[in-house]
């Protein structure tokens, strides 16, 4: 799930048959492998299963120790994408230090990286040049194009796209690397809302499976399809973190999320509602469980964006339920922690009790992203529930918007992550002014000042690899002291403000 089901399906395609349907069972068996074929595997299930930073050291340690070539080769493919996945979203913010992530990651640097890297490749066998190119080359595509902020960073990756469909059309590659290629092709049209390009695509995907005879492929593309069809913008992108394609998980996205109208309502809803469809048909004929956890969860987003406000949630919790079954079956940490965040919103949609045993589900989320998982996944799931909150805030609920602030809060608190922690400060501050008065915002907005300004001061001088993280920061500091001024209680507070913004050099209200 950290790359969406679509590429996660395809890579645990490349992995051995005998460890494909269970990769519970496959981690166990490898725990204790030694050789550095085998840790290489152990390294593709561990990423296949969403425990990304321990697939990280696995390949690591194999890409070392590995005296074959394809065995290195695949070995430094694999660990890019795991550092990819880790941070694929998140390129501004970070755990730790502020913007330690920008520091030691950005979309150029990696891209850097990754060319420095295949530079040194040996000769290698044609297998194992096909299967390091689609992972290196091919199956980020999708997160590499939300990420990119430039059309000087976007134009490399159409030409890639464009070079690697004219090998599928040439012939020139096996099966499993031409369907994961036009998926990729397919999401990336998704991810640009050429929604009936993308719908082609899918079908030419479900025809070239028929041929090729690769049942969790169309099963694939017919899900893709689906999804497709439900969704007019990119609210689908950022709720469900199917394929982790958020261009930014920050404030500024959140403002402007909407859900769209249904472009292809249905002509009968009883399948919906019941979960069913053609791809978890599929899926379920194939034992491919990460599919039917898929399928299951994009029925419940279809339900949620489609039912009026005040209808209960009953249908989406049973089919978040199965898909969370389905997620642990498939051995899927990321598709799991999606569904559990998803619950804890339903949760709060139902107004069931709001306990302490919610915040640390929220918070053990967090923890998950921060040591074993995904950072940047974990980040999105936080962002997911602030998402979360200003629909309800839009629907006049604060009360449900203000536990789904505190259940963010609670997940950035788990993942260590202090900027974002603050954003959800401000978020608090905001729906508390904007639902009683803005004294009772004033705690909450204090709050967020103060780790925007520590965050700022710990960064120091802005250097060129991050100038714009800082300028961002800079911005929110700004705006934040602006609002503080602005509602701040008797004239030692307001002098406080004004003092620590001078000392940061900062203006108040500016927006960047």
């Amino acid at each position: 799930m950290i790359f969406g089901p679509y590429i996660s399906s395809i890579l645990r395609l490349l992995l051995p048959a005998e460890r494909q349907a269970n990769l519970a069972a496959a981690e166990v068996a490898l725990a204790n492998a030694a050789s550095p074929d085998a840790r290489l595997v152990f390294g593709q299930v561990l990423l296949c299963a969403g425990k990304v930073k321990q697939a990280r050291d696995v390949l690591r340690a194999a890409e070392v120790t590995a005296s074959d070539a394809a065995t290195r080769a695949l070995a430094g493919g694999y660990r890019l994408l795991a550092d990819f996945a880790d941070f694929g979203v998140c390129r501004d913010w970070g755990a730790g230090s502020p913007l330690e992530v920008a520091r030691r990651w950005s979309l150029g640097a990696w891209d850097s990286e990754r060319h420095l890297w295949s530079m040194h490749l040996p000769p290698l066998p044609t297998p194992a040049a096909h299967e390091v190119w689609f992972i290196t080359q091919i199956a980020p595509l999708p997160n590499e194009l939300a990420s990119a902020r430039t059309p000087d960073e976007t134009r490399p990756l159409y030409g890639r796209m464009v070079r690697a469909l004219q090998r599928v059309e040439a012939g020139e590659l096996p099966d499993v690397f031409a369907i994961g290629t036009l998926l990729v092709h397919t999401l990336m049209l998704r991810l640009l809302h050429m929604h009936p390009q993308a719908q082609q695509s899918a079908a030419r995907g479900v025809e070239y499976c028929r041929a090729a005879g690769s049942a969790v492929g169309e099963g694939l593309f017919a899900l893709l399809a689906d999804d497709i069809a439900t969704t007019t913008r990119t609210t689908s992108e950022v709720l469900d973190l199917y394929a982790g394609d958020a261009r930014s998980l920050s404030r500024s996205s959140l403002d402007a999320l909407e859900e769209g109208p249904l472009p292809q309502p249905p002509a009968d809803w009883t399948p919906v509602f019941h979960g069913q469809s053609g791809a978890r048909t599929i899926f379920e004929s194939q034992g491919w469980r990460i599919g039917v956890g898929a399928a299951l969860v994009l029925a419940a987003s279809w339900i949620t964006r489609a039912k009026p406000a005040d209808v209960t949630a009953t249908f989406e919790i049973q089919h978040l339920v199965e898909a969370k079954s389905a997620f642990r079956c498939a051995a899927d940490d990321a598709g799991t922690k999606l569904v559990q965040c998803r619950l804890l919103a339903a949760g709060i949609e139902q107004n069931n009790p709001f306990m302490q045993q919610s915040l640390q589900a929220a918070r053990d989320i967090g923890v998950w992203g921060r040591t074993i998982g995904s950072f940047s996944f974990a980040l999105g799931l936080g962002f997911l529930l602030l998402a979360f909150g200003r629909r309800w805030q839009r629907r006049g609920d604060f009360a449900s918007a203000l536990r789904a602030i505190e259940l963010a809060a609670a997940l950035f608190e788990g993942l260590q992550a202090p900027v974002a922690s603050a954003d959800a400060a401000m978020e608090e501050a905001e729906l508390l002014a904007a639902g009683w008065e803005s004294i009772q915002g004033i705690h909450a907005l204090q709050r967020a000042f103060d780790a925007y300004a520590v965050a700022i001061s710990a960064m120091g001088l802005p250097q060129p690899d991050y100038f714009a993280a800082w300028q961002e920061l800079r911005g929110r500091l700004a705006q934040t002291g602006a609002l503080l001024l602005a509602w701040s209680a008797g004239r030692p507070a307001f002098d406080c403000t004004r003092q620590r913004l001078l000392d940061l050099n900062v203006l108040p209200g500016m927006s960047s």
